[in-house]
């Protein structure tokens, strides 16, 4: 979230959470208390970068004020209109890119954090921002690795709905001919298979019946 409010506008009600961008903002001002006012962080690293900390927590709420205005955040309200777990659309220069033609994937995983890790870096160059440099590269790692296993689960979802339409096909030949190859597709039956026509044949309708992996018709087709 500290990275998205800057990166996406329109999030979905159920993505955004301004709870926790106030959470955060106290978070960054606690620690601007803490190091320029008081002892305890006069002479610590805290104290060398509580200013920067409190800029940051102050531009950070701006932005996330306005993605509030942007989200449906009325507990009273539901439409149709919008993706209530919608991380957000894409802004300037990544919205150019993608509608010229990159795969979101590429923008998602590695363009969008990429300026905030540089940034860190450049901020890890100097004492009194060390932190907060520190926090953005942390924060843009975390990012690119969140994309990459969302990305992951969607790809093994589409892929276990190809493989359960194989298996489903592959297993239905089988009952049908009573013989199998181990290189179809792949797939290798290791359950074991009646001898008897009539019982494969009982067993393929027991399948069909049953809806073999949520597949209705996997088998016939």
């Amino acid at each position: 979230m500290i990275l998205e409010v800057f990166l996406r506008k329109n999030m979905g009600a159920r993505y955004f959470s301004f709870g926790l961008c106030v959470f955060l903002f106290l978070l960054f001002e606690a620690t601007f208390i803490v190091g320029a006012f008081s002892k305890i962080g006069e002479f610590s690293a805290v104290g060398r970068n509580s200013y920067v900390l409190g800029i940051f927590g102050i531009v950070f709420l701006i932005y996330a004020l306005k993605r509030r205005k942007e989200s449906n955040t009325d507990p009273n309200y539901v439409s149709f209109d919008h993706f209530s777990l919608s991380a957000g659309d894409l802004q300037g220069w990544f919205k150019t890119k993608l509608d010229g033609g990159k795969q979101a994937r590429t923008i998602e995983i590695w363009l969008e954090p990429l300026p905030f890790l540089i940034l860190g870096l450049v901020l890890m160059m100097f004492s009194f921002s060390r932190i907060l440099g520190l926090i953005l590269m942390t924060c843009s790692v975390l990012y690119s690795l969140s994309y990459m296993g969302a990305y992951a689960l969607a790809r093994d979802v589409i892929m276990d709905k190809i493989d359960m339409k194989i298996a489903g096909e592959e297993l239905g030949r089988m009952l049908k001919t009573g013989m199998g190859k181990d290189e179809s597709r792949g797939f290798r039956n290791r359950s074991p298979m009646p001898n008897d026509p009539a019982q494969r044949e009982l067993l393929y309708q027991l399948l069909l019946s049953d809806e073999l992996g949520g597949e209705s018709t996997s088998i016939a087709h």
